[in-house]
């Protein structure tokens, strides 16, 4: 029997009926979540997707008895037959944790930074199971090593913030895990990891629902990752359930015109060609009594009954378990097949912009027990080309953000040189010249920590108009309004303030504030990691947009692959310091030659049943190794399994190939060397 679907004779462990979610506000009720119903059985793994504020995690938090003070929470919610809503806060806090698990997207936001990674685990052991103090610190470690985290003895010394984030995110895991619940809530638990960090962590929680049979409700807006991981898939919408079924019924067979426009966000399904973006805005005014997606649906135009009636969730004939709220999802056809497209694009050879050679970046650490060296950058050589898009991609740690902080002049190389359009970038005079800044601008990760809340948007944006001193403030004025139709705002949202902005909105102040003094260059550091799917998307499309009608050059730096196929030109691969394969994008998707590069390509998803079960995943065992002290020899062979002798002895020569490099001993595809 398939595990997609639950044999019906199981008792679920897990009844949600008729839950609703309300806040009273000044402008009226907010209706967060609206009269779901939703089951999860024994051992069974569950995806909840959807854009932020479609109630994700507000249905979490209710189930835990953690909704704010000021939401009413009605309706019914039953562990194994026990009713959880009317519990009094000590019945609940005994249900948190020994029941009911919860990990939070921001592993060092949820563990205690005074506390030392094993104290953090065994406190939980001894407050909620009773152990005492040398036998929590004993299972703790036990713990450490089973969702396996490299040099345990040592980790459990460390404080959170000294972890990279897929180590934080094992040992968050570790602590939740060790109280053996029978649900496990994963809130966003892989947003902020690169892809192989991400599996990984989705192959834990898959092995321990598995080994425990703990059930795992995943909340996330990466349909990846659902894929990959999920039995079942609940799809969420302004508060209510809009589509549920299977893995494959959804992916494969979607019936309602929210979901295949999800599914129709994701980058890199149609090789270089820019995704179709959902059309921005909120749900309809008139949710209560129409179908609330009608505002931004194309089936709905013309069509009264979308604004009229409330659509159900109804069966999708042909399935027991599929179901679709659309008062059309009959006639909603299957999508295209999202194999890849292997269009060839042409590529010129313009002049080189920037001009890196032989960078190296030490850092020295004295900090408690830990003493050392690390080498963040070494011995990196690229190079981008004018209106080209080169991508840097790699694992969280392996130095992707220190290069570009050493482009930005922000960090200061410790050997080499570098250039950007004959300019050198490593004196540090050059660097600071106004007229050399202009050119170099900065696209940082997270739009509400890059974008001060004090200001206004105009300001923000005019604030390199005036450093650099360029233009009229009548001029700088009207520059302001061009950027913001550019960027697909409005002239009236240069009198807001960043708060009142959506998050995909925040990320389109930062890009105008940084096209603003009309740069040569962009680095763009992660842009896409904090926002939904379908925002991802309008932003990808953005930068696409103008890159070309600009002709910008990006140093484009991310961990999803799947981004990097849709924009880059060509892609420089890192590893722990390293740049150990460059190529054209075509090339290196088509034909790795590093097995790291092959390992990255491999986490790609594409959105598709039928591909993904045909393909065949590297899952890297073992976390990226520390940098204090790197592998001898070639330094990824500790993780590699075409590994010799000589790999764990000799460094592998840098080779160039048709214009590709790469550093192995035993290159991938070496037939076509």
């Amino acid at each position: 029997m398939s595990d997609l679907v639950k044999p019906v004779a199981n008792s679920p462990l897990l009844q949600v009926s008729d839950l609703s979610v309300t806040f009273s506000t000044r402008s009226g009720t907010v209706h967060a979540v609206r009269s779901i119903d939703f089951e999860i059985y024994p051992g069974e793994r569950v995806a909840v997707v959807g854009e932020s504020g479609s109630g994700k995690s507000m249905t979490a938090l209710a189930l835990l008895g953690l909704t704010p003070t000021t939401g009413v929470v009605c309706g019914s919610v039953r562990l194994r037959g026990r009713e959880l809503l009317g519990l009094s806060d000590k019945e609940m806090a005994e249900v948190r944790g020994t029941e009911i698990g919860l990990i939070l997207q921001d592993a060092t936001a949820a563990m205690d930074p005074l506390k030392t990674v094993g104290s953090h685990i065994a406190e939980s052991l001894i407050l909620r199971r009773r152990m005492s103090h040398t036998d929590a610190h004993r299972t703790a470690l036990e713990l450490v090593r089973r969702v396996r985290i490299s040099d345990p003895e040592l980790r459990m010394r460390q404080y959170s913030h000294e972890l990279s984030g897929g180590m934080a995110q094992r040992a968050l895991t570790a602590s939740v895990i060790g109280l053996e619940p029978d649900l496990l809530i994963a809130d966003e638990p892989t947003s902020a990891l690169d892809a192989t960090t991400s599996n990984g962590v989705l192959e834990l929680l898959k092995d321990l629902g598995r080994d425990r049979g703990m059930a795992v409700l995943l909340i996330t807006h990466d349909l990846g990752i659902v894929l990959r991981f999920a039995q079942r898939v609940i799809v969420m919408y302004a508060g209510r359930i809009v589509e549920t079924g299977s893995v494959e019924e959804i992916f494969a067979h979607a019936r309602h015109p929210y979901t295949k426009g999800l599914l129709a966000s994701v980058p890199g399904r149609r090789g270089r060609q820019s995704v179709q973006a959902i059309p921005s805005g909120s749900p309809s005014q008139s949710a209560d009594v129409a179908c609330s997606f009608s505002n931004r649906c194309v089936h709905a135009a013309g069509r009264t009954i979308c604004t009229e009636e409330l659509p159900v969730l109804r069966g999708i004939a042909g399935s027991a378990h599929h179901l679709s709220a659309c008062h059309f999802a009959a006639e909603l056809r299957a999508p295209e097949p999202t194999g890849a497209d292997q269009q060839e694009i042409e590529l010129t050879e313009p002049r080189v912009l920037l001009d890196v050679k032989n960078i190296n970046k030490v850092f020295t650490v004295r900090r408690n027990a830990i003493r050392g060296v690390v080498h963040a950058v070494e011995d990196v050589t690229l190079t981008v080309r004018e209106g080209e898009v080169l991508a840097l991609v790699g694992e969280s740690g392996s130095g992707k953000t220190t290069l570009g902080r050493i482009v930005l002049g922000l960090e200061t190389p410790t050997q080499g040189s570098m250039t950007f359009d004959g300019v050198d970038l490593a004196n540090r005079v050059e660097m600071r010249k106004p007229e050399v800044r202009r050119r170099i601008q900065v696209v940082f990760q997270n739009p509400n920590s890059s974008l001060d809340p004090r200001m206004r948007v105009g300001d923000i944006i005019a604030e390199p108009l005036l450093i650099h001193k360029i233009g009229t403030r009548k001029e700088q004025a009207e520059r302001v309004n061009e950027l913001l139709l550019l960027v697909g705002l409005e002239e009236t949202h240069a009198d807001r303030l960043p708060f009142e902005f959506s998050g995909g909105q925040r990320q389109r102040i930062a890009i105008a504030r940084a096209l603003a003094p009309r740069p040569d260059l962009l680095v763009c550091d992660e842009p896409l990691t904090a926002l939904d799917v379908s925002v991802q998307a309008q932003i990808l499309n953005l930068l696409q947009e103008i890159q070309h009608r600009e002709r910008l050059s990006y140093l484009f730096i991310a961990h999803d692959l799947s981004v990097v196929r849709q924009i880059a030109d060509r892609v420089a691969v890192m590893y722990l310091g390293r740049v150990i394969e460059t190529g054209s994008s075509i090339e290196i998707f088509a034909r790795p030659h590093h097995p790291y590069t092959a390992a990255l390509l491999s986490a790609i998803s594409y959105v598709d049943p039928t591909i993904e079960k045909s393909r065949e995943r590297i899952i890297l065992r073992g976390a990226l190794p520390s940098p204090l002290n790197p592998p001898s020899g070639c330094v990824f062979h500790t993780r590699c399994w075409k590994a010799q002798e000589i790999c764990k002895k000799v460094i592998p020569d840098t080779e160039t190939v048709s214009g590709r490099t790469f550093a192995c001993h035993f290159p991938e595809n070496s037939d076509l060397l």
